[in-house]
C-alpha cells in the first residue's frame, strides 16, 4: 500500500450566515471545531484516492475552492464526514486535470532538483510551488543552496546527480569555492562506506569544473562517486576527490608535477599540499601505480572537446567582437611563445585582462577558453610570464603607442582601468601596460554596444554583464554559447550582441553563435 501524506498549507473558511440568525456564536464555535477535527475525517476517505500516483510522488495544488453547508443543529461527526467527502471529490477532480495551479514531481529528489536549479538561476521565489522552502528566502543564494542540500542529503545527492550538466554547473558556481568545500565535508562526514578509487579516477577526465577551482572540482568528483538513491561515501572518498582536484590545479602552475607523480614520487604531492601535503599524499596512496598513471594522463592530455561543456567565464563571449577590432602588435622582433602562435596568446591575455585582476588568473585553468585559443595543456602561467618578460621593451612600447592613438588616456575607460596581466600579477613585465590598454579599449568598444552604457566603468560592466557562466555546444555548423542571465539582462537583450553570430577567422572556420538563456 502506498503511504500518503496530505498537507494543507492554509485552510480558510468563510461562513455566510444570516445576520439575524439567533445562534451566531454557536455557528462560529461549530466552524472552529470542524476545522480542528477535519484532518481525522479526511484520512479514511482519501485512502483510495492516490492509488494511481507512483510511490514517492509529490503533487502540489495551489488552491482548492469548494462550497459546503453547515447545520449547527446537525450531528457534528456526520457533517465532518460530508465535508471530507466533498473535499475528496474536489481533490480527485483536480488531480485528474493539468494546467496552472497543479505541479507534479516524480519524487522528493525531483522536487528538490527543480528548486535547487531555479534557486541558482535566481527565480525560485517567483514560483508558488516552492513555498515549502520559504524559510530559506532571507539567506544569500549560496547559503540557501547549502542549507537545502545538507538538510536532506540523500534526496539532494540524487537531485544533483539527475540534473543535466548545465544546471549542476550553475549550482556549483552559485555555491562558490567555500560553499562547495563545506558541502563536501558535511556530506562525507555522514557517509556510509567508501567508493572504489578507480571510479573517481575514471571520472577525472569528465570533470567540468575548471582546475583553478579545486573546491568545486572535488565536490563534482565526489558526487560522481555517490551511488543511486543518494548513497554517499565517506571521508576517504572525499579526501581522494580533493587530492585529485588539487593535483589538477597545481599541474597548470607546474607541469613537471605530473611527471613526478607518474614516476611514483608522492613527495611531490606533499609540496603541492603545503600544510595538508601529508594528507594529500596519503589520499593518493590509495591509488595503484596504474591508476596514478591513468590520472596523470587524463590531467595532462588534451582531451577531445565534448559536445557540451561549461565555463564560468561565459561573459567573455560578449567581448570577442570587440577583441577582433583591436590592433595586434607586429610580431617581428617578438619571441616565439611555447607551442602557440603569438597573436593567439596576445589575444588570450587581452581577453583575460577584461575580467579584471581578481578573476583574470582563473581563465588559465578554463579548458573552454584554452581550447578556443589553442593553448597546449602544459602551457603554464609561469611559462607565459617568462615569455612576457622576454618581450623587448621597444616592441612592447610600439604596441603601446598604437593603442594610445586608438584610445587616448582620459577618454572613456582610458588607461586608468589597466591591470597587470594574469600571467604576471606578482611582477611587472614589458606587456603590463599595453595589455591593460588593450583590455580597456576592448571594454570601451563593448560598452558602446549597450544602449545607454557607452563609457561605463569596467567594474560596472563586469558586475552587470560579464560575470556570468555559459554552456558551450559544438557542432560542425557552429559553436553555440548560451549565456546565463546577467543582472542587466534586459539591456543586453536590446543590444546587437543578443543572438549575434561571429565569424572570427583566428578562432577557426566555425562561427560562434551567442544566445541568452531562456527565461
Amino acid at each position: 500500500m502506498v503511504a500518503v501524506r496530505l498537507t494543507i498549507g492554509r485552510l480558510s473558511m468563510i461562513g455566510l450566515v444570516d445576520r439575524d440568525h439567533p445562534r451566531l456564536e454557536a455557528v462560529g464555535g461549530r466552524l472552529d471545531r470542524m476545522a480542528e477535527r477535519l484532518g481525522a475525517a479526511l484520512g479514511p476517505v482519501l485512502e483510495g484516492l492516490f492509488t494511481d500516483e507512483p510511490d514517492g510522488a509529490v503533487c502540489l495544488i495551489r488552491r482548492l475552492d469548494l462550497d459546503v453547508a453547515l447545520d449547527p443543529d446537525g450531528d457534528e461527526t456526520e457533517q465532518r464526514g460530508a465535508w471530507a467527502g466533498a473535499i475528496a471529490t474536489a481533490l480527485a477532480r483536480r488531480l485528474s486535470s493539468e494546467g496552472d495551479g497543479i505541479v507534479r514531481f516524480a519524487d522528493r529528489a525531483g522536487q528538490l532538483a527543480h528548486f535547487l536549479d531555479r534557486l541558482a538561476a535566481g527565480d525560485a521565489w517567483s514560483l508558488w510551488y516552492h513555498e515549502a522552502f520559504a524559510g530559506l528566502r532571507v539567506l544569500p543564494a549560496s547559503m540557501a543552496l547549502r542549507t537545502a542540500i545538507l538538510a536532506d542529503p540523500a534526496p539532494a545527492i540524487e537531485a544533483l546527480r539527475r540534473l543535466d550538466g548545465w544546471a549542476r554547473f550553475r549550482i556549483l558556481d552559485t555555491l562558490g569555492e567555500t560553499g562547495c568545500r563545506r558541502v563536501l565535508d558535511d556530506l562525507a562526514a555522514g557517509g556510509d562506506g567508501e567508493a572504489d578509487p578507480a571510479r573517481i579516477v575514471e571520472e577525472a577526465p569528465l570533470c567540468r569544473s575548471t582546475p583553478a577551482m579545486p573546491g568545486r572540482a572535488a565536490l563534482e568528483l565526489y558526487l560522481a562517486a555517490c551511488g543511486p538513491g543518494g548513497v554517499r561515501p565517506g571521508p576517504a572518498t572525499a579526501a581522494l576527490a580533493g587530492a585529485i582536484a588539487r593535483i589538477r590545479a597545481a599541474a597548470f602552475d607546474d607541469p613537471a608535477l605530473l611527471d613526478a607523480l607518474a614516476d611514483g614520487a608522492l613527495g611531490a604531492a606533499v609540496a603541492v599540499g603545503g600544510s595538508d601535503g601529508a594528507a594529500l599524499a596519503l589520499a593518493l596512496r590509495t591509488l595503484s601505480p596504474g591508476q596514478r598513471r591513468a590520472l596523470v594522463e587524463s590531467v595532462g592530455a588534451a582531451a577531445t572537446p565534448p559536445d557540451a561543456e561549461y565555463t564560468v567565464h561565459g561573459g567573455l563571449f560578449l567581448l570577442l567582437d570587440a577583441l577582433d577590432g583591436l590592433p595586434l602588435p607586429d610580431p617581428d622582433g617578438w619571441p616565439e611563445p611555447p607551442e602557440v602562435a603569438t597573436d593567439a596568446l596576445v589575444r588570450f591575455l587581452v581577453l583575460a585582462n577584461g575580467l579584471g585582476p581578481e578573476r583574470a588568473p582563473g581563465i588559465f585553468g578554463d579548458p573552454v577558453w584554452r581550447r578556443l585559443f589553442g593553448l597546449p595543456p602544459r602551457l603554464s602561467p609561469a611559462a607565459v610570464t617568462a615569455w612576457a618578460r622576454s618581450v623587448p621593451p621597444s616592441r612592447a612600447s610600439a604596441w603601446t603607442r598604437t593603442l594610445i592613438a586608438l584610445s587616448p588616456p582620459g577618454e572613456g575607460l582610458g588607461e586608468g582601468d589597466t591591470s597587470a596581466p594574469p600571467c604576471a600579477r606578482a611582477m611587472r613585465t614589458p606587456l603590463t601596460r599595453p595589455l591593460g590598454l588593450a583590455a580597456a579599449a576592448m571594454l570601451q568598444a563593448f560598452s558602446r554596444r549597450l544602449p545607454g552604457f557607452a563609457g561605463t566603468s569596467a567594474g560596472h560592466l563586469r558586475a552587470n554583464f560579464l560575470s556570468v557562466a555559459a554552456k558551450v555546444e559544438r557542432s560542425p555548423a557552429a559553436i553555440t554559447a548560451t549565456l546565463a542571465r546577467p543582472p542587466l539582462d534586459v539591456v543586453l537583450a536590446m543590444s546587437t550582441l543578443s543572438g549575434a553570430t561571429l565569424a572570427l577567422s583566428w578562432l577557426g572556420p566555425v562561427p560562434i553563435r551567442i544566445q541568452r538563456e531562456a527565461c
